[in-house]
């Protein structure tokens, strides 16, 4: 990293919560802006049916992370009130409804079409998973919240299979008929997602993706405990290593896949969260390893301004329509298709689009960054 760039991050702050939160989140604006559709490299593409890529990764570790960053926060505001908790609920309220309300912008952007209006999204998700996580550690002391994470994990898979629904088929599994999906288009109606995408915005997923940030706040507290930083290291990757092993093992009872966010799935990837977390504690902050850090710490500074920018720079290209050779087509197909990416190959032209997107945002964020604009939400 820059010494410039080192310098700008305040005493005592965990450099590798930051670095963990702007690879996840470069990697999320590359993966989400493929150029071509169906072209991508397997890894940038998300599994099909109950295979998972590494692009199955990118937004449980986001809400694994927010979890992360929640007892500093929480710890810094009690004691700037004297352990009152009021101030604390305020800023839980707002940051929820921003957040909600964010998604829900991105959502109609840009064609404003209020009768297919979309409820849920990305951003919706880490709204509610945030507030429901906040308000269970506010409330439940240690054996609570790990009592909390287990009924979470078994009610998610108890509706899934047990819940007699009308029209239940004999797979409660299944992509085409199971009660998750049931259950938004009852409640959602229209304003729900094709099903097919219901892995990131459906109702009933949030259960176990609510324990993705319960996790992430466990490491967190550990992080900001008083043991030796090794052994923070080394519990946090034990952790890791029995939560990858369970979710493995739990395969063999639930299915393994992101598109109905099953329990198997969230305490999996928990597992891996908590492995690269550990890692990169014992790499960055207790071995002092910085070099090459700085384009990391400009996307996890402002993560939320990335992630909403990027999606309102796609939909715009989306969106606006040229003519080329006699036929409409939008801004995107003109890059890809007939502008700079012409003579590539399907793949190398996604990724090469996809790069492009990272590399913008890298050099705003970065400009961001050295002026100190950092936008809290």
């Amino acid at each position: 990293m820059a010494a410039t760039d080192l310098q700008l991050v305040k005493p005592g702050r965990l450099i590798s919560l930051d670095v963990f939160r702007g690879a996840t989140i470069a990697f999320m604006i590359l993966v989400n802006n493929q150029g071509i559709p169906g072209n991508e490299y397997g890894p940038l593409a998300h599994g099909s049916g109950y295979e998972v890529t590494p692009t199955d990764w990118v937004f449980p570790f986001f809400l694994f992370i927010v979890g992360v960053a929640m007892p500093f926060s929480f710890a810094r505001r009690l004691n700037q009130t004297d352990g009152q908790k009021g101030s604390i609920y305020k800023k839980i309220i707002r940051r929820t409804i921003l957040l909600f309300a964010l998604g829900m912008l991105l959502n109609i952007y840009p064609k404003f079409n209020f009768g297919t209006w979309r409820i849920m999204g990305v951003l919706q998700r880490i709204a509610l998973c945030y507030f429901f996580t906040s308000l269970i550690v506010l409330n439940l002391k240690r054996k609570g919240q790990l009592i909390a994470i287990v009924v979470l994990l078994l009610g998610y898979w108890t509706l899934m299979v047990l819940f007699p629904y009308p029209g239940k088929g004999p797979d409660p599994w299944s992509f085409s008929n199971n009660f998750n999906d049931w259950l938004d288009r009852h409640i959602l109606g229209p304003f729900m997602w094709h099903p097919y995408e219901a892995e990131l915005k459906s109702l009933l997923g949030t259960l176990p993706a609510i324990c993705n940030t319960l996790i992430g706040y466990q490491a967190g507290v550990c992080l900001l405990s008083q043991r030796r930083p090794l052994e923070k290291a080394t519990r946090i990757f034990v952790s890791g290593t029995m939560l990858t092993v369970l979710g493995l093992f739990w395969v063999y009872w639930m299915p393994f896949t992101q598109r109905l966010w099953t329990s198997s799935f969230a305490v999996y990837m928990s597992g891996l969260g908590l492995l690269l977390l550990a890692t990169a504690y014992w790499w960055i902050d207790i071995q002092g390893h910085h070099r090459g850090l700085a384009p990391f710490i400009h996307f996890g500074s402002n993560a939320i301004v990335a992630w909403c920018a990027s999606e309102l720079l796609s939909s715009t290209l989306n969106w606006i329509r040229v003519i080329h050779g006699g036929e409409s087509i939008n801004l995107h197909v003109l890059i890809c298709e007939h502008g700079l990416l012409p003579n590539m190959s399907g793949a190398n032209a996604s990724l090469t689009y996809g790069l492009c997107h990272v590399l913008l945002w890298w050099g705003v964020l970065a400009f961001m960054y050295r002026r100190r604009w950092l936008v809290k939400i």
